[in-house]
């Protein structure tokens, strides 16, 4: 082929498709000499993050590029002397360097041409012909005389390639962040490195000749294609370094074969036979592309049989990890500290640095700690559970458990912490009861019990804590507890800030109390109430119960007028029970509430709310819903169940299986079935517990608003959606069921609720 045609046309396709410099050139006010004869004649058009760059002329009219960096020691002292010894057209030699007003500069010569990252920024690619023939030649010799020269540039790519005037070499720029070597290898951190070109030790800080390859194999493999390997823009630098350290290049259709061979032999990721020049499975270097630019066929590393040079898949020992502020060593040693400060493992695990790392010895481990990115959201509970999950993964023969620094041989000796814990106000850990909270409520004790332990039973408790601390708003005092008591014989508890070793000390402490101030016996007892029957509802022992209960007994003796259990048991379908209150006037006051029996199932009461409580729409925003999906579902078993009962009441209120049946008239999907605290009847539950259409009309409170005709009787909403998943079902002001439905972002529908309540406990 004629080398000089192919630099001629290489040439014109440069400089059609490059930025228009001259256009963008901004006047130098200054007009500055620097070093005696290079005078600044103007701003060039183009953007460094680095330094403002300037073009400047010396006497003799020859024209000059200065960068003058904004950083101090921008650039190494010893960099630019060993450059200075440097002859060859593949590499740009400073002409001059110095300080102007405490900024560091240096001068070099102009040439006409824009970079290799101008030209594909501007949608133009390069042909196999032209990188065989002219870049990856001078790239190679350009790398070769800076290595000679103990010389590591760091930030090889495109942009930092120009081709010379003449068009017969490429010219590798840039040298800001470039190291000097004495032994081929310089550890650092913080270099400033453009990561999707990065080599994987070079984000851990750690470069060597190889390094530079590596970066010289992604800058290829984008000339051709205009994009690198692990390219997307919707994700950070890093993340696209840390994929290029652990997954294997795709290469598109139409990718020359011995190209690809060129880029895989450069980004060979394993630096374990580096110096061992005998051995194929290593990262290539000049050699290997000199031989490959003269047609000589070689092994492909990482695609040669194990049984001539060992196993070379086999995971390499574990790396060095430095994680808050401490360097480890071994593996076991990082991973328990890791489950003894899970937040700063979470952080580590999401920011990729835990994949990235795992991903530079052991393929398989950095796969298991991307799937566990992968997973993690915006629900801390949910992370920690996805976090523990993977640390026992990495460590399968564990069978310790670490809470908030601390050690624990089984669940047992967490248990009887917990329960010392929370009720000794003297000890100061807060935190212990937050990440035991943590804990319990992700389900990460679930699975340590079913994966670890591999106990069904375990597995299964836990299991049941979790469902009742979705629905119950506990303190981390009282997660401790329950969970103490379960899985210790610990009874200790605490009450208005006094402790008690037992509810046998509790009840000798409330007798002698009674004996010597009666009123201050009641006002103690009635202040603690709640927690005391908190106590006797997760207490699992009968004695323990007994103890407690005693004394409620004896307090209720002394109060009147609070209603017994017994009164609820005589209920009967159709009476009207109290329970709960909520504002049902025009004051902000509320009021006791209502609820019509629907029905008695064994000592379980179906209730509704004897009037409309509230004028709401079925869903915000007009579009398909469902009962599990409305914003009316979410609000019934949020805020209104919190403000209208009290903790007591909450915990007697039960959570029930729905099942939301299609719409049966017009075939609309109800959707998936839910577990549910308070709900909306559905249409056949409306059907079936009121005999008539009379019987369906509700007033609403003067809170909710004016019901309109029919004896001023309200709309109320039932949960089956109606002729779409748009429309949900209403009982208009006659009792009659619309089994159209009104559209569900419609606020002048009322809303009458439904639960399960349980009788006695």
């Amino acid at each position: 082929m004629n080398n000089t045609r192919i630099n001629m046309s290489f040439l014109e396709k440069i400089r059609k498709t490059a930025v228009n410099i001259q256009g963008r050139e901004m006047p130098d006010p200054v007009g500055s000499v620097l070093s005696g004869k290079y005078r600044v004649t103007g701003r060039l058009g183009i953007t460094s993050g680095e330094a403002d760059i300037f073009r400047c002329q010396d006497a003799a009219g020859r024209r000059f590029v200065l960068k003058l960096y904004r950083r101090e020691n921008a650039i190494k002292s010893e960099v630019l002397e060993r450059l200075s010894g440097i002859c060859s057209p593949c590499v740009s030699v400073p002409a001059d360097f110095g300080i102007f007003q405490n900024h560091e500069y240096t001068i070099t010569p102009f040439m006409n041409n824009p970079s290799l990252g101008d030209v594909l920024g501007q949608g133009t690619r390069f042909t196999l012909d032209e990188l065989r023939n002219l870049i990856i030649p001078s790239v190679n010799e350009g790398l070769r005389e800076l290595h000679r020269a103990g010389i590591l540039h760091k930030d090889l790519k495109p942009a930092n390639l120009i081709p010379d005037d003449d068009g017969q070499h490429i010219v590798i720029i840039d040298f800001g962040i470039s190291s000097t070597v004495n032994d081929e290898t310089v550890v650092l951190t913080g270099t400033g490195a453009t990561l999707c070109y990065a080599a994987p030790e070079a984000v851990q800080g750690v470069y060597h000749q190889e390094s530079d390859y590596f970066s010289f194999g992604i800058t290829i493999f984008e000339l051709f294609t205009g994009y690198t390997p692990f390219q997307n823009g919707q994700i950070s630098d890093g993340d696209i370094a840390r994929l290029a350290s652990i997954s294997k290049i795709q290469f598109p259709e139409g990718f020359p074969e011995e190209l690809r061979e060129l880029v895989l032999g450069l980004t060979y990721r394993d630096l374990t036979h580096r110096n061992d020049r005998k051995n194929p499975n290593r990262r290539w270097g000049y050699e290997e592309v000199q031989n490959w630019l003269r047609g000589v066929r070689q092994e492909i590393p990482g695609e040669i049989s194990g049984r001539a040079y060992g196993n070379s898949y086999a995971p390499l020992a574990f790396l060095p990890y430095t994680f808050n502020g401490q360097r480890y060593l071994r593996e076991q040693d990082l991973l328990l500290e890791m489950l003894r400060y899970p937040e700063q493992g979470i952080r580590d695990l999401g920011r990729g640095i835990l994949s990235h790392h795992f991903g530079l010895f052991d393929e398989e481990k950095a796969g298991w700690c991307i799937s566990a990115e992968s997973e993690l959201s915006d629900d801390g509970n949910h992370n920690y559970l996805v976090f523990f999950r993977l640390m026992y993964r990495l460590m399968p023969d564990l069978r310790k458990l670490y809470c908030a620094g601390r050690e624990f041989s089984d669940i047992r000796e967490l248990a009887v912490m917990a329960v010392s814990v929370a009720s000794n106000s003297g000890v100061s850990m807060k935190s212990f009861l937050r990440a035991l909270s943590v804990m319990l409520e992700s389900g990460a004790l679930q699975e340590f019990s079913e994966k670890t332990l591999q106990s069904t039973l375990y597995g299964e408790t836990f299991f049941r804590l979790k469902e009742l601390f979705k629905y119950n708003r506990f303190s981390d005092s009282e997660h401790a507890w329950i969970f103490g008591y379960l899985f210790s014989e610990e009874r200790s508890f605490m009450v208005q800030g006094q402790s008690f070793k037992s509810p046998d000390d509790f009840s000798e402490k409330m007798h002698r109390m009674f004996s010597e101030n009666v009123v201050e016996y009641i006002e103690y007892l009635e202040a603690g109430r709640s927690e005391l029957e908190f106590f006797m509802t997760f207490m699992p022992d009968s004695a323990s119960r007994m103890s407690i209960g005693q004394v409620l007994d004896d307090i209720d003796e002394l109060n009147t007028g609070r209603r017994s259990y017994s009164e609820e048991l005589m209920l009967r379908a159709g009476d009207y029970f109290v329970l709960g209150s909520y504002c049902q006037d025009s004051s902000s006051n509320k009021m006791p509430l209502e609820w019509l029996v629907l029905k008695i199932e064994g000592k379980k009461a179906l209730l509704l709310s004897r009037y409309a409580l509230e004028k709401r729409s079925y869903h915000g925003r007009f579009e398909d819903t469902s009962w599990e999906s409305c914003d009316l579902r979410k609000w019934l078993n949020g805020e209104f169940f919190c403000q209208a009962f009290s903790r007591k009441e909450r915990l007697r209120i039960s959570t029930v299986h729905l099942d939301n049946g299609d719409n049966a008239r017009y075939g609309t999907s109800g959707g998936c079935s839910t577990e549910d605290r308070v709900f909306l009847l559905s249409v056949s539950e409306a059907e079936k517990y009121f005999r008539s259409d009379s019987e369906r009309r509700c007033l609403p409170t003067a809170y909710a608003g004016n019901g309109g005709g029919y004896g001023n009787y309200c709309y109320w909403w039932l949960r089956t959606p109606g002729y779409n998943r748009s429309d949900a079902v209403c009982v208009y002001q006659n009792g009659v069921i619309y089994s159209y439905g009104h559209n569900v972002n419609i606020d002048d529908t009322m809303v009458r609720p439904a639960l399960w309540y349980i009788l006695c406990i």
